[in-house]
């Protein structure tokens, strides 16, 4: 399994730089279809234990969600998590806040500028994400209840 996954790493590296190289932007498909799929996606971003043991990570839930809001979910485990997700200690705590729909339902410009432009304590992603990219994510983050 873990030289398939690397074999399919290895091959989307490739296909990626060579359709930056002809001037594509389209991104890869994200296919996530199947509980083995989806563990081993989980594992690949977010190791043995989750970062965040509040955070939805079964099955049902991911399958549930469109292929926009997995994407969200892969860019937001990938970029921000490990600010945003509690981290492993005796108390729990983050760096910045814990982001829910609460977060965003109804602030998605706010968000997306927050994302886009940074802060004093946050870096900026408007080199890194593509609105697209941004706007998958807070499909995401509309999904997760708060905690």
């Amino acid at each position: 399994m873990k030289r398939a996954f690397l074999l399919l790493f290895l091959l989307s590296l490739a296909l990626d730089s060579s359709a930056q190289q002809s001037g594509s932007t389209a991104p890869l498909p994200l296919v996530i279809t199947d509980k083995q799929a989806i563990d081993e996606w989980s594992r690949t971003t977010q190791g043995q234990q989750p970062l965040d043991p509040k955070a939805p990570a079964d099955t049902q839930f991911l399958l549930s969600l469109t292929e926009t809001e997995r994407t969200g979910a892969f860019l937001y485990k990938q970029r921000c998590i490990v600010c945003h997700g509690r981290q492993m200690s005796l108390a729990p705590n983050t760096w910045g806040p814990l982001l829910s729909k609460r977060n965003v339902e109804g602030r998605e410009d706010a968000a997306r500028r927050q994302i886009m432009e940074g802060s004093n304590r946050m870096p900026a992603f408007k080199y890194a994400l593509q609105s697209s990219d941004v706007d998958a994510m807070i499909a995401y983050l509309k999904k997760l209840e708060g905690s």
